[in-house]
């Protein structure tokens, strides 16, 4: 879908704001980790304290999912798993090795409940300087650095999966992952609120072919 006409049509909306969006580079799956125990149904999260993102969508999403969400600053996160403040929080995988929370949490759920792009930007002046011949060897450029690196996000994660053998990984079943899926579609009206009707509901009939 990002690389297709929604995806397109998203970057697109960027030129107003002084920005070219050429391509989605990406980290991944976001994942469920806690230090209490195996989670494969949503009501596993009943009770568990879980940081999140300062964001009204994700505190939402994670509430109707039965745990206990609430912001907090990505770098108190540590300290805050470290002394009990949250039980659980969520990531992509090679995040969590690298910012080392397998020392203070031990399950990790494939829930694949988000898929992080990331927009690669460009400044407008810039590219409309550049030649004919310029820009097409540039945008060749783009697509090649971006395979790449999604390339390398999935084995940034398959990597740290391997270098954590004291974490215990679940992966989840398709009825399992629908059971979380069905728990957030109530929240699929504040994201129209947020993002517009029109273009949610064509993304939800992309993802549904």
């Amino acid at each position: 879908m990002l690389d297709g006409d929604i995806g397109k049509e998203i970057l697109k909306s960027l030129d107003d704001k002084g920005m070219v969006g050429l391509a989605y580079w990406e980290n991944g799956f976001r994942q469920l980790t806690n230090n209490k125990k195996e989670i494969r149904t949503p009501d596993d999260l009943a009770g568990l304290k879980m940081r999140t993102m300062e964001n009204e969508v994700h505190i939402a999403a994670w509430r109707a999912e039965g745990a206990n969400p609430a912001p907090l600053a990505f770098n108190e996160l540590f300290t805050a798993l470290q002394q009990g403040t949250f039980d659980a929080q969520e990531g992509p995988i090679n995040l969590f090795y690298d910012m080392k929370f397998n020392e203070v949490q031990k399950f990790i759920s494939k829930t694949n409940h988000i898929y992080s792009p990331w927009p690669l930007l460009a400044n407008p002046d810039k590219l409309a300087s550049l030649s004919a011949e310029d820009r097409a060897v540039f945008d060749e450029a783009v697509k090649a650095a971006t395979d790449y690196q999604r390339g390398l996000a999935k084995e940034a994660d398959d990597k740290a999966e391997a270098a954590m053998t004291d974490v215990t990984f679940t992966t989840l079943t398709p009825e399992e992952l629908k059971a979380f899926s069905d728990k957030v579609v109530p929240i699929v009206d504040l994201v129209k609120q947020k993002a517009g009707a029109d273009l949610v509901d064509r993304l939800l009939a992309a993802a549904a072919k």
